[in-house]
């Protein structure tokens, strides 16, 4: 494939991610993908690469949250078998709340299809809503009553 080809595969990806079609979104991608996100697992526990199958069951569980996804593509650079793409994500929650994050991530393409995935984002704005996403959910669990405190 050409260079051309190849932004016009990684652009397609997006545009399925950003309606949430994510099983067409995967067949974009080779059986043996992978998807790295950069750093270390020990400090940021979405970092490390996934395989396909990986990253497709960790997004399933999207929909269980979020409502809204948009990426927007601010730039993209393809040659040979690369496309590199810098982007915000936004995202909102069944709740109303907000996630944006900026991305700068490599693609490798061949025969068609998304062979690797490097991504790299700001860790600590994805830790910081995390953080806020888990407070919001407890004050909306009900929580149980107290019999017989006074």
């Amino acid at each position: 494939m050409t260079a051309e080809e190849n932004r016009s595969l990684v652009l397609r990806f997006y545009e399925l991610m950003s309606r949430q079609e994510f099983e067409e979104m995967f067949a974009l991608m080779a059986d043996d993908a992978t998807w790295t996100v950069a750093g270390k697992p020990a400090t940021f526990h979405h970092a490390g690469v996934h395989s396909k199958a990986q990253r497709a069951e960790e997004l399933a569980g999207f929909v269980k949250v979020f409502s809204a996804l948009h990426m927007d593509i601010r730039s993209t650079t393809a040659e040979d078998d690369r496309v590199v793409v810098e982007a915000v994500t936004r995202c909102t929650t069944h709740h109303g709340l907000a996630y944006e994050n900026e991305l700068l991530v490599l693609f490798r393409c061949r025969d068609a299809k998304i062979v690797g995935i490097y991504e790299h984002l700001d860790q600590q704005t994805a830790l910081q809503f995390e953080r806020t996403l888990r407070e919001s959910l407890a004050r909306d669990i009900p929580q149980p009553a107290t019999r017989g405190l006074s």
